[in-house]
């Protein structure tokens, strides 16, 4: 349970605090990765749940409440939960779903789970069904602005790198998510930007939008492309890969990315728009990357010459403020599918005002190293091109 908080300035004393050793069970109940960044607790019995943090699947462990802790604690396994998605941790080389925080409703009636990426809410209107039961349910995704750069770490405002925290507000009406980074991000060691989401009056819609294999009916409406200045007359809007590199010192050296997607016929103008994010197939390197939104009108035959020296992120070509950023370097792992949230405003403007939709300028990030590869629209797999998920009310 959660100390009482005593002094006027909000203290919570030394002797209202508990410390509770625990160990995992032996033998194949014990998970491979013993690392577990998850606890919630029942707020009518007191019993605690683990959650695992480096499985592909995460495991659920139990430490029943009581009047007082003598000793280590076993936990007890109980299962795995829902698959929550994997996202790529590059530390470990390899993918595992990553929870990193959990929190459950005053009431009892509502659980959420987040890894880096996306927050999972789980339902739990019988309190009879017990909270393991509500977390092997499927969940629905509801609004993060997670997915922000791990390195460097220049995500806030507009993504949360690294989200570790998140809880439900007293009167459960609200949640909030915190971050663990510090200086680089604009935090310190006493200030950390707080992430405030209001709940939404109902279920949000979800509407993918991929060339090819999109569930949304018709869609055929990506574009995308890159120039470069040293091939200033040369159009790249039919390759397979968009390309992504700079060049310290030689801004007409760099490549850079412009891509859109078609909104206008599948998200109603009045929509509010409460999530967004990018999927990528990286083909090759990647050594970070930002998105800006586009101000200016161009098409996928588009050259450096014939946008007249190129685009920059200058505030009248496109947006100065980044949108999303992935700094994570990803050389030795390719291959793969990545993710970025993308900056919600920047969907619901091009939803709200269709004619001020030119899409994203891609910038690769890292001067000292090689560019980024993604699959286009024209890669002859469908599933690994460029993927905008919008959820919306």
């Amino acid at each position: 349970m959660e100390p009482a908080i005593t002094g006027s300035d909000g203290t919570i004393t030394s002797g209202n605090i508990e410390t509770i050793v625990c160990q995992f069970p032996g033998g194949g109940s014990a998970p491979t990765h013993k690392d577990a960044e998850c606890l919630i607790v029942d707020p009518d019995s007191g019993d605690m749940y683990v959650i695992t943090k480096r499985e592909s699947q995460p495991g659920v462990y139990y430490l029943a409440h009581q009047a007082s802790y003598s000793g280590t604690q076993t936990m007890t396994y109980l299962g795995k939960m829902w698959d929550v998605p994997d996202i790529t941790t590059v530390p470990l080389g390899a993918t595992a779903c990553n929870v990193v925080g959990g929190t459950i409703s005053r009431d009892g009636h509502e659980l959420m789970v987040k890894n880096y990426d996306a927050i999972y809410y789980f339902a739990r209107p019988d309190k009879s069904v017990s909270i393991y039961t509500a977390l092997t349910q499927t969940p629905v995704e509801v609004a993060y602005v997670g997915g922000g750069s791990v390195s460097p770490k220049k995500s806030h405002p507009q993504a949360e790198p690294q989200g570790e925290a998140i809880c439900f507000s007293y009167g459960d009406q609200d949640y909030f998510t915190a971050s663990e980074y510090l200086s680089a991000e604009g935090s310190s060691s006493t200030r950390f930007p707080l992430f405030k989401y209001s709940r939404v009056s109902k279920a949000p819609t979800t509407v993918v939008f991929q060339d090819g294999v999109s569930p949304t009916a018709g869609y055929a409406g990506t574009l995308d492309t890159y120039i470069w200045g040293t091939n200033p007359t040369t159009d790249r809007g039919s390759e397979a890969t968009i390309v992504l590199d700079i060049t310290a010192g030689t801004p007409t050296d760099d490549r850079r990315a412009l891509l859109k997607f078609d909104l206008s016929a599948h998200i109603p103008a009045t929509a509010v728009v409460v999530g967004a994010r990018f999927d990528f197939w990286l083909a090759a390197e990647g050594q970070g990357w930002a998105w800006y939104r586009m101000l200016v009108p161009w098409a996928e035959n588009s050259t450096y010459n014939s946008l007249s020296g190129g685009v920059t992120n200058d505030g009248i070509e496109a947006v100065a403020a980044e949108s999303s950023r992935n700094g994570v370097n990803l050389d030795t792992i390719v291959s793969i599918s990545v993710r970025d949230n993308i900056l919600v405003s920047d969907v619901q403007a091009m939803v709200s005002n269709p004619s001020t939709n030119y899409g994203w300028l891609g910038l690769n990030t890292d001067t000292s190293g090689d560019g980024v590869q993604f699959d286009s629209r024209q890669g002859a797999t469908a599933s690994r091109r460029p993927k905008l998920t919008v959820r919306y009310v």
